[in-house]
């Protein structure tokens, strides 16, 4: 994540996030925009969305090694 954002673990973006969740369902709680918003000023993602799939592109290009 710090190449992404100036924070250097997902956990970290977490705390700074003020939103608190521990389950999925809170996580989903959470207001969409509010999150999106919160990602897009910390990061170089513009929304959640844009940020796992840049995630999930990177994970399946190193497990294929890529």
């Amino acid at each position: 994540i710090a190449v992404n954002s100036k924070f250097t673990s997902f956990n970290m973006l977490i705390e700074a996030s003020g939103f608190h969740f521990e389950t999925q369902l809170e996580f989903d709680s959470i207001p969409k925009d509010e999150w999106d918003s919160f990602i897009c000023e910390n990061t170089t993602f513009d929304s959640w969305k844009s940020m796992i799939d840049s995630a999930g592109s990177i994970y399946v290009k190193d497990k294929l090694d890529l």
